[in-house]
């Protein structure tokens, strides 16, 4: 039985832990800590071509070609006014008027069969909503909060790995399961881009 309940003064994080971290990633890890609602982290800046204005090899969420659509409607969305922060081809896919229990699944194409790494990126805003992904059978992310305020920005790079894919059309399902207590429930949904990266080999382990 627990006796007292007091606040210790020597920190659980192990030594040098944060030391592989930048400041802008331990500013984001404080305030998730810190935050009674438990924003998602963000990801790595997306790799945008100071040329071409694109990620390269990205299938861009407002070129992918709509499966299904359980309500609300998605279009393209010009995203060069937002100034916190950079999208892809400068748009992406809007989808809005959905909630929670509809779905959006979207084509995204493998050139080869494989072992991928799966990166998205989807916008975040303070009416922006909770959702699921999964990617055909796999679900890539259970719940993710797009929850931002008072900029619009973008979740950074999302990585899922080790994700096998036979050539040819798969179905990215993106499904509205809520919003954070602290968002205006308009549970919308932005996405940038997908991009399928061919997975590193796990390195040989030698016999000992």
């Amino acid at each position: 039985e627990i006796e007292e309940r007091s606040l210790s003064n020597t920190s659980m994080m192990p030594e040098r832990q944060l030391d592989s971290l930048t400041k802008d990633e331990v500013r984001d890890l404080i305030a998730y800590l810190a935050s009674p609602t438990q924003v998602a982290f963000s990801g790595p800046k997306a790799p945008i071509d100071p040329q071409t204005k694109k990620v390269p090899g990205a299938q861009e969420g407002e070129a992918l070609k709509i499966v299904e659509k359980t309500g609300g409607n998605a279009v393209s969305q010009p995203m060069g006014g937002f100034a916190a922060d950079r999208w892809s081809g400068s748009d992406h896919l809007w989808w809005t008027g959905g909630r929670p229990g509809d779905r959006l699944g979207l084509e995204v194409q493998a050139a080869a069969a494989g072992l991928y790494d799966v990166e998205i990126v989807l916008t975040k805003a303070r009416d922006y909503g909770v959702v699921r992904l999964q990617l055909d059978q796999v679900v890539l992310d259970p719940q993710l909060d797009l929850y931002n305020t008072p900029e619009v920005i973008t979740t950074g790079v999302l990585t899922y790995r080790g994700v096998q894919l036979a050539e040819g059309a798969h179905r990215l399902s993106v499904e509205i399961v809520g919003s954070n207590p602290a968002a205006v429930k308009n549970h919308m949904v932005g996405v940038d881009y997908v991009r399928l990266v061919p997975a590193e080999p796990a390195p040989a382990v030698r016999p000992q």
